[in-house]
């Protein structure tokens, strides 16, 4: 009993702690986060982060910061089985403030000899 303990304790720091990439499936906010429900690979489970603009469909990377069982969002009033915590969410698609910045990087400015 004590090493099956253990050994889910372990898996699930690791799992917490990686990187991962997955396809949203489904998402919603409240109260300051946004719950997404993610497929990677043939796994499909929640994860939360503070608001984020993605839908569904969109790619996202993000690192897991701690999993939780039977967490209950009073906001949503639902209790989510497992949830993973994340951080550094990137979106596949670039993001409108970012593209702009993008475009913006050009310069007119001509560099002389002197």
């Amino acid at each position: 009993m004590k090493k099956t303990l253990l050994a889910l304790l372990l898996s699930a720091a690791l799992y917490a702690g990686a990187n991962h990439t997955g396809v949203v499936e489904e998402t919603m906010s409240s109260g300051g986060y946004t719950y997404m429900k993610v497929q990677e690979g043939k796994d499909s489970y929640w994860i939360a982060m503070t608001n984020r603009n993605i839908k569904k469909g969109d790619k996202i990377s993000y690192r897991g910061q701690g999993l939780m069982k039977n967490f209950h969002s009073n906001k949503l009033n639902r209790t989510f089985e497992t949830i993973l915590f994340a951080e550094d969410i990137e979106n596949s698609k670039p993001q409108a403030h970012m593209q702009k910045f993008k475009t913006n990087m050009n310069s007119d400015y001509q560099e002389k000899d002197t």
